[in-house]
């Protein structure tokens, strides 16, 4: 009984040491440990334990890293930068984007920065790397290029043009001429995108709906200006042709009231101040109100022929026709009117006021001290 007791102890104590697996120096293999593993074990095989699937240090127990995060110093943390290998292993960087790595403005892998091909190249799915053009398509591909395919380059999953490689374009993105631009908002791909309260689309730029002009966006202190055949430009807004300059050196009367500078020309009502600023419109050199027929137009000044007709100017000589007066306003403009007695006299409330005026008449007296003139 004491034999078998000693023996059944043996087959036991060697049952266990099989069991450690350690190295006893009759050359059996110790398992993955701290001691033997500066990485991390998997399933009893170390790792180095710089992966995202196998993250760890020490021999300790290896830690899959999720998306967004990197394994550092064998800990699994959140990445650092928005875009790298940690986050963006199979794809590109493009800035802290992480694209797909398979477009031609986009192309690479292993979270490095995206590289864009040159035209005509495409991004292999394979290498994810730019390579050079397929002469079965882009020389005679008036889209773009998906392997030898010609594709129209119209869509947002096959986008380009020229020959080029179909690129991609993102969400909320759609082909316009060929390019990937925002589907909604205003880009020079996209003329008529959306803009913001206040502004409109033109030539694929958001202006303030005041400058809109025609394809152009006028600048400040312009105003847009229609020939009345469909023609439009930018032109200087100002209230007296001293503000104008050159081939544009008079300031015209516009319907609303203001002015911009334009060619002076026989129908366009240049604005004047005093008669200093008729000088440069030829035979309108008298500075005198608004005035046709007797109603005040507009609330402003223009340059009129100095002949003494009824509205025109009465400067020096120059005397007034029949049944007229020569009146004097306060910046010695002198026009010729039939005076007023009140401002309904001057037909246009709010535009035209009977105003205190001077007398100019050659010999007689006027028949009214008062003047209809801008209010």
């Amino acid at each position: 009984m004491r034999r078998f007791s000693i023996l059944a102890m043996g087959i036991f104590l060697a049952a266990v040491a099989a069991s450690c697996g350690g190295d006893d120096g009759g050359g059996g293999t110790e398992a993955c440990g701290a001691s033997n593993c500066a990485g991390c074990c998997d399933k009893g095989v170390c790792k180095a334990g710089t992966d995202m699937a196998g993250c760890g240090v020490q021999g300790a127990q290896c830690a899959t890293c999720t998306a967004g995060q990197t394994c550092a110093a064998g800990k699994c943390e959140a990445s650092s930068t928005g875009c790298g290998p940690g986050n963006c292993p199979t794809g590109c960087c493009v800035g802290d984007t992480c694209r797909s790595g398979l477009d031609s403005d986009a192309c690479g892998q292993g979270g490095g920065a995206c590289s864009p091909c040159n035209a005509g190249e495409s991004c292999e799915a394979a290498s994810r790397s730019c390579i050079p053009p397929t002469s079965g398509c882009s020389s005679t591909c008036a889209g773009c290029c998906a392997g030898n395919a010609c594709n129209a380059g119209t869509t947002a999953a096959a986008c380009g043009q020229g020959g080029a490689a179909c690129t991609t374009c993102g969400t909320g993105q759609a082909c316009v001429n060929g390019q990937c631009a925002s589907a909604t908002e205003c880009s020079p791909t996209n003329p008529a995108g959306a803009c913001g309260t206040g502004e409109t689309c033109v030539a694929g730029s958001c202006c303030a709906n005041a400058l809109a002009c025609g394809t152009k966006c006028c600048g400040a202190g312009q105003l847009c200006m229609d020939d009345g055949q469909g023609n439009y430009s930018c032109q200087q807004a100002c209230t007296t042709n001293a503000q104008c300059s050159g081939a544009n050196g008079c300031c015209a009367l516009l319907a609303n009231g203001t002015g911009a500078c334009q060619p002076p020309s026989a129908n366009v009502r240049c604005r004047c101040g005093t008669s200093a600023d008729c000088t440069a419109i030829t035979g309108k050199s008298a500075c005198v109100p608004s005035v046709d027929n007797g109603v005040v137009v507009a609330k402003s000044y223009e340059c009129r022929p100095n002949d003494g007709k009824a509205g025109n100017g009465c400067n020096g000589s120059t005397t007034c026709g029949s049944g007229y007066d020569c009146m004097v306003d306060t910046s010695k403009n002198q026009f010729c009117t039939l005076g007023c007695a009140t401002d309904a006299t001057c037909g246009n409330p709010g535009v035209g006021c009977c105003k205190p005026a001077g007398c100019d008449n050659a010999i007689s007296s006027c028949k009214f001290p008062n003047a209809c003139m801008p209010c």
